[in-house]
């Protein structure tokens, strides 16, 4: 009875083990996830703000909508923050992550994105960012890989996913 206990929890143990293979700046794992696609974000914000994220599913030609955005609140204390953006669908194409609304936020650092979906994980931070995401006129990104972003009193600064990671979402999900 005790050897087969034992090895009903090896056998447990090995099927959750997590396997991970990292390429540069890039880790990609293997995890068991329900059908949903996660965004985490982990941020430095000096002021409280609203994050807003927007997903296409259906089509890379398809535009960002009110209908498709999911908002987030974070709490400005200068230090390092993860924001968890949660889609009840796993096969997002395309995302855009709106990086606040607080017209006096004096910058906002992203020191990685993790996207999570079925049973993958890709972690984007450092230098990787600037690859992955395309900016806009708002923002720019720092020397060391993070990205600054710096509001202006009549637009937001925002992100969205770049072809090359359109790609790669759709070749590892």
């Amino acid at each position: 009875m005790i050897i087969l206990l034992l090895s009903l929890t090896n056998v447990i143990l090995i099927s959750c083990n997590v396997k991970q293979k990292e390429q540069n700046d890039i880790l990609v794992s293997n995890e068991v996830f329900s059908d949903s696609f996660t965004v985490n974000v982990l941020v430095t914000a000096e002021r409280d703000d609203i994050f807003d994220m927007f997903y296409v599913l259906d089509s890379l030609d398809e535009k960002f909508t009110e209908s498709n955005k999911i908002r987030k609140v974070i709490k400005g204390t200068g230090e390092p923050e993860l924001i968890s953006f949660l889609v009840d669908r796993a096969n997002v194409l395309k995302f855009r992550i709106d990086l606040g609304r607080n017209l006096n936020q004096e910058g906002i650092n992203i020191h990685s994105i993790e996207i999570k979906s079925k049973s993958k994980t890709l972690l984007l931070k450092g230098t990787l960012l600037k690859y992955f995401f395309n900016e806009n006129r708002f923002m720019r990104f720092k020397n060391n890989g993070e990205i600054q972003f710096i509001p202006n009193r009549l637009k937001n600064p925002f992100i969205t996913s770049s072809a090359l990671l359109n790609k790669k979402m759709q070749i590892e999900f």
